[in-house]
């Protein structure tokens, strides 16, 4: 007799510790981090507010000595998320540093696409992403809901980012 997932399936700790490793990596090597350093220390004068950012750079300090401390907490909550050391926590501050400096680097008029790693951050942060594979030994868990309502949502976030823009290209294609 076979079963028939349903999009909410009990899932182990495991996959959604793995995506927890996985997106503080991805974070530390987008370009973004850099880029927003490097864009706040240029002349404001330089800047290019995009549509939706601009409450962000009329009201949020840009200059490079806050994007370099921004910088260093979010290397080192990313690390901190990467090997289970007060996980939650580290991807709320990896979250907002991350906005912070990928807000930034969109000021040069260039699109970076990094939007989508910022949500995985905020849905791995109010996930309990650090029951499995942490620093600190914990008991094996059973799959659970709680495991599996996370990975499904980040597994809708995946299919929108590829989705729309595909269906985009085919739109303009004819």
């Amino acid at each position: 007799m076979t079963t028939r997932a349903s999009l909410f399936d009990a899932e182990h700790p495991e996959p959604l510790a793995l995506l927890r490793i996985v997106v503080p990596i991805l974070v530390l090597a987008s370009p973004g981090l850099r880029e927003g350093v490097h864009v706040a220390a240029l002349d404001p004068a330089l800047r290019v507010v995009p549509d939706g950012l601009g409450f962000f750079a009329a009201h949020v300090p840009i200059r490079a000595d806050v994007a370099r401390a921004v910088e260093a907490v979010t290397v080192f909550s990313a690390l901190c998320a990467i090997v289970g050391v007060r996980a939650r926590l580290a991807l709320v501050s990896l979250t907002l540093g991350a906005f912070y400096l990928f807000s930034i680097a969109q000021l040069t008029g260039f699109v970076w696409h990094d939007m989508h790693l910022l949500w995985m951050c905020a849905l791995l942060a109010a996930s309990p992403c650090d029951h499995a594979l942490a620093w600190a030994r914990l008991p094996p868990r059973p799959a659970s809901l709680a495991y599996g309502v996370p990975l499904a949502f980040a597994r809708a976030l995946l299919g929108a980012v590829y989705f729309f823009p595909g269906l985009a290209k085919v739109r303009e294609q004819g």
